[in-house]
Formats: structure tokens, C-alpha cells, sequence
């Protein structure tokens, strides 16, 4: 039954990857301008510029140029980038790691922060420690992230010189230069996820804390924090495992403004050079590449959960 199930999951991500990889290539397209005009730039001759687009193959109608990607895709080729010509695979490569980096530390930083806020948050309702944690939430979640970005660059690295306030150093090279150059980041992304965590983890703590069998954990004796920390926290914990699952696909591709304030050499600049050069192989790639992440992770998900819960693998 489990078998059939995974099956099951695991053949629907095709034509969703199918529908992703439509939507990406011809709404690319429709963006003002091509790749041709991008590297001659807008004072070249149209001679030229024609010339150029022969060359990269790009004044082929849409759906010749489209199948002709898929074809490529299909034997394992993202192709070539048309502004610097290095296969788009190797690009990728590069930069998944920084943001993979990026992505993981802020989400565990998030949680550090979101779990024992969110469980003294439920175990104390209406308190004064609830209404501040609170508070701090909102503040976090309502800040947009450019511009705490900013707020870090502006305080520890202009005027308190502590960090250095762009770029990257792999951790191969220097641990230290690394995590230095990691903290700032980091934090831009962290401090949103945290709010969010918070509050789910505080929702999904105060259902559990007025279930019967926790009465029933207190009828036995047990101690305040084996109540709270194994059994609410534990009963609590796939709602919260769902929202982070979520939240990890959403960083992967959510660092755009992060990796570009902070000069960090991910993804999301990337993808973001990609758009300005009209680099249409680049932008499919890390379209798609993004897509099966998040179907990746949805699916590891459903498998935990009918792992768990055999009721929902029923059809």
C-alpha cells in the first residue's frame, strides 16, 4: 500500500514539472527586450543584433526554441548560458551551495529562537513573557527584509566595523571568514522565520496542551517540563514540521533580496544577473531547478505523514 502510494506521488510530479517548465519558458519571453540586445546593448545596429540572435538561436519561433530545450533537458543538458557561454549545470552547481548555506543557517538560527519562544509563549498565555514574545513576532514579520538588511549593514558594518558588510569565502577556505561573512545575511532572513515559527509553534503547543491525554500525563505525576517539552511538544510537532518543510523551499528560492544586498553568490543573484542579461537558460533552470525542490520537499513530507498516519494514503 505504502509502495503504490509513493508511486503514485512520485508520477504526478511529472506533469507538474511539465506545467512548471512551460510557464517559466514563455513567461521569460515575454519579458521586454532579448538576449542579443543585452550584450550589444541598445546603440548597436540591428544588423548586427540579428546577427547575434541567429548565433544564439534565439529568432527561432517559441515552441521550436522550447522543444529544442526539452530535448536538451531530457538528455541531462541544461544547456549554455548566453551571456557567458558556461554550461548552465556547472552554474548551478556553484552557486546552490552559498545558498543551501544561506537557507539552512537561517532556518536553524529561526528555530533556536521559535521553539522555546513558542513553548513559553503557550505555557504562559496572556502573561506578560506571551504579550512581549508576541510583540517581537509581529515587529519581526512586519519588517521587510531589504531593509533590515540594510539596518545590519548600517550598524555593524559602517559604524561599528564588526562585519563585513558584502561577500562570501567558502567554508573550504576560512571557517571564520566564512561564518563572518554568513551572520548578516543570515540574520535579514532569519528574523522572519523566526516570528512565523514562533507562532506556529505557539498555536500548535496550546491545541495540544488541552488534549485529554495530557490531563492524563498531569494525572500521573509527571513533571511540568516532560508534559510540555516530550509530549506537547512532541504531539505538536508535525503541524510545525509541515510549515518548516514549506519554509525551506521557499528560502531556496526566497533569497533574492538577501543574496543581492549582501553580495552573496547564490541562486537568487544568480538568477537575478540572469534576468537583467535576458538569459533565458539560466532563468529556465533555476525556475525548474526550484520547482522540483518544492515538490521534492512536499513530497518527503506526505511520506512522513503517511508514514506516521496510515489514513492518509487511503485514496
Amino acid at each position: 500500500m505504502m509502495v503504490r502510494w509513493l508511486v503514485r506521488r512520485v508520477l504526478a510530479i511529472v506533469p507538474t514539472l511539465f506545467g512548471v517548465s512551460i510557464i517559466g519558458f514563455f513567461l521569460m519571453r515575454q519579458v521586454p527586450g532579448d538576449p542579443a540586445t543585452a550584450l550589444l546593448g541598445f546603440e548597436a545596429s540591428s544588423d548586427a543584433v540579428s546577427a547575434l540572435q541567429a548565433r544564439l538561436h534565439v529568432d527561432q519561433s517559441w515552441p521550436v526554441q522550447y522543444f529544442a530545450w526539452i530535448a536538451s533537458l531530457l538528455q541531462g543538458d541544461f544547456g549554455r548560458s548566453l551571456q557567458t557561454g558556461r554550461p548552465v549545470g556547472e552554474m548551478l552547481a556553484q552557486s546552490f551551495a552559498p545558498t543551501a548555506l544561506l537557507a539552512v543557517s537561517a532556518l536553524g538560527v529561526s528555530l533556536a529562537f521559535a521553539i522555546p519562544a513558542g513553548v513559553v509563549a503557550a505555557t504562559h498565555p496572556r502573561s506578560a513573557a506571551d504579550r512581549l514574545l508576541t510583540l517581537i513576532g509581529i515587529v519581526a514579520q512586519s519588517m521587510p527584509a531589504f531593509w533590515l538588511g540594510v539596518l545590519l549593514i548600517l550598524g555593524l558594518s559602517v559604524g561599528l566595523h564588526i562585519l563585513p558588510s558584502s561577500g562570501y569565502i567558502s567554508p573550504v577556505v576560512s571557517l571564520w571568514g566564512c561564518a563572518m561573512h554568513l551572520i548578516s545575511p543570515m540574520l535579514t532572513l532569519a528574523a522572519g522565520l523566526a516570528a512565523a515559527n514562533m507562532r506556529t509553534v505557539r498555536s500548535a503547543v496550546r491545541q495540544v496542551l488541552s488534549a485529554d491525554f495530557m490531563r492524563t500525563a498531569k494525572a500521573k505525576g509527571l513533571s511540568r517540563a516532560a508534559i510540555v517539552w516530550h509530549h506537547g511538544l512532541g504531539n505538536a510537532a508535525m503541524p510545525i514540521v509541515t510549515v518548516i518543510s514549506l519554509q525551506f523551499g521557499q528560502l531556496l528560492s526566497g533569497v533574492v533580496v538577501a543574496e543581492t544586498l549582501f553580495d552573496w553568490p547564490g541562486i537568487g543573484k544568480l538568477v537575478v544577473e540572469a534576468v537583467f542579461a535576458r538569459d533565458y537558460p539560466v532563468v529556465e533552470a533555476v525556475v525548474l531547478c526550484t520547482a522540483a525542490v518544492f515538490v521534492a520537499i512536499g513530497l518527503a513530507t506526505d511520506a512522513l505523514y503517511a508514514a506516521v498516519d496510515p489514513r492518509v494514503r487511503l485514496p
